[in-house]
C-alpha cells in the first residue's frame, strides 16, 4: 500500500500511525463498565484487525479486562454488520441488551 501511495516510511513508523486512532481512554468509560460489571456479565464485539489488537490490549487492558469475553473480528474471520458475525457472537446467549459505543458492540446477558 505504502509503494502505490509513494509513502516512503518504515514498518514501525507506519505501524505508529496506524494506532494513532487511539488516543486514550475515555473519560468515566472504565468506571461504568465497573459498575456494570458487578451486575452482570459483560462482553464485547469489534471490527478490528491483529495490528490494532496487540496495541490495544496492552494500552487498555485494565479497561478490556472488564468484559468476561471479547469477540473481535480478526479472531472470528466475521465482521459486522454482517448477521453471521452478530449470530456468532450471540451464540449460545440469552442476550438481554446489544449497544454500539466508541466502535465496540457490548452484549449484556444474563446467566441464567
Amino acid at each position: 500500500m505504502r509503494g502505490s501511495l509513494g509513502i516512503g516510511i518504515s514498518d514501525a513508523q507506519f505501524l505508529e500511525g496506524w494506532n494513532a486512532i487511539f488516543t486514550g481512554e475515555m473519560p468515566g468509560v472504565a468506571a461504568q463498565l465497573a459498575r456494570a460489571g458487578q451486575k452482570l456479565p459483560l462482553y464485547a464485539f469489534s471490527n478490528t484487525n491483529s495490528a490494532h489488537v496487540a496495541h490495544f490490549s496492552q494500552a487498555y487492558a485494565g479497561v478490556l479486562g472488564h468484559f468476561r469475553e471479547i469477540y473481535l473480528s480478526s479472531t472470528i474471520g466475521l465482521r459486522k454488520p454482517e448477521a453471521a458475525a452478530y449470530l456468532a457472537f450471540l451464540r449460545g446467549a440469552t442476550a438481554k441488551a446489544v449497544f454500539e459505543q466508541y466502535g465496540f458492540t457490548f452484549l449484556v446477558r444474563s446467566t441464567s
